[in-house]
């Protein structure tokens, strides 16, 4: 994926622990740091360059798993 600087991306993250526990999502890119959190989010100021973006999810039971899904 490509995109232009200023351009708004969303990131969204689908979450199923079986449990019906509640979950936080935080998004983390390495060029950037931290962007937000919530299981939608939308950003529009990234940096140029390619970036590998990390979602971190934690359950209220405090088991956190990360997936870095995509470079822009």
């Amino acid at each position: 994926m490509s995109f232009l600087s200023g351009d708004e991306v969303t990131f969204q993250a689908i979450v199923e622990n079986g449990k019906n526990l509640k979950n936080s999502v935080e998004w983390e890119s390495n060029i950037d740091g931290f962007l937000g959190g919530g299981e939608i989010l939308m950003h529009s100021k990234l940096s140029v360059g390619n970036h590998k973006i990390t979602a971190k999810i934690k359950d209220r039971e405090n088991n956190t798993e990360s997936l870095s899904l995509i470079h822009i």
